[in-house]
């Protein structure tokens, strides 16, 4: 059985939620004994330690996709602000 697999977004809609998950803002900082934070304020709770700066992008970047895709299967809001107010 042959099914297609859309890879792309099907309406205008999905491709703005795309938009809006690339364009999150991701603010950084490092602790006193050197764990780098980053942290997305658009989603409450998406904060995470790393040991480089690149390892807390990744690690946070995967945590908002996680906390997205948790809000979009119980129906809630996905962003915490209003994306014009950001």
């Amino acid at each position: 059985m042959n099914q297609n697999i859309h890879t792309q977004p099907e309406t205008t809609a999905d491709l703005g939620l795309f938009n809006q998950i690339a364009a999150l803002d991701i603010e950084f900082d490092i602790e006193e004994d050197g764990r780098h934070i980053a942290e997305i304020s658009a989603l409450s709770g998406c904060m995470v330690y790393g040991a480089t700066r690149d390892d807390a992008t990744r690690r946070v970047q995967a945590l908002a996709l996680r906390v997205i895709a948790d809000r979009l299967e119980h129906g809630e809001p996905i962003f915490d602000e209003p994306m014009a107010d950001r």
